[in-house]
């Protein structure tokens, strides 16, 4: 994940040696039928549309 030329790597919980998953959401849609579901194969909780 980065911002310009500064980047941040790294995991976001404990035991994991490498982010499976980079998500950036804009959401602006009203009566909209997504919400997260765990993911059975990483066990992250992934936006569903």
């Amino acid at each position: 994940m980065g911002v310009i030329k500064d980047t941040v790597t790294g995991c976001t919980r404990e035991c994991v040696t490498i982010w499976h998953i980079g998500e950036v959401i804009i959401f602006e849609l009203k009566n909209s039928s997504a919400r997260r579901k765990v993911d059975p194969n990483t066990g992250f909780e992934l936006l569903e549309l």
